[in-house]
């Protein structure tokens, strides 16, 4: 992608790549960069579909769903963004609840 957004934020959503555009004025307006638009390495990329497949488990197994782990490596697959977009882009995190419900955005570091 030769124009990177402004912003990204990285959260599990089904059926997406887990990276959204959030450069625009509110959430309505986020939409969803693939992996291939953003040219992601294969490193990045294997650690996003890892990620995305545990989240995807909740829904076959919510009783040994670990929800910490989940949302601890959904962390570090963002810093693993972070690295690769560079410091021009600002990477958050939107770790979620055992409902689904999103928690507080990280500005990741």
């Amino acid at each position: 992608m030769t124009d990177l957004p402004k912003r990204v934020l990285v959260m599990a959503e089904i059926g997406s790549s887990g990276i959204f555009d959030a450069s625009g004025p509110d959430p309505e307006s986020r939409t969803m960069l693939t992996h291939v638009q953003l040219g992601l390495p294969p490193d990045v990329r294997r650690r996003f579909e890892h990620w995305l497949g545990l989240f995807w488990d909740i829904s076959n197994r919510p009783t040994s769903f670990d929800l910490g782990k989940t949302n601890e490596i959904g962390r570090v697959v963002a810093e693993a963004l972070k690295g690769f977009l560079g410091a021009a882009v600002v990477v958050e995190y939107q770790p979620i609840s055992i409902t689904g419900a999103r928690g507080k955005v990280e500005v990741v570091p």
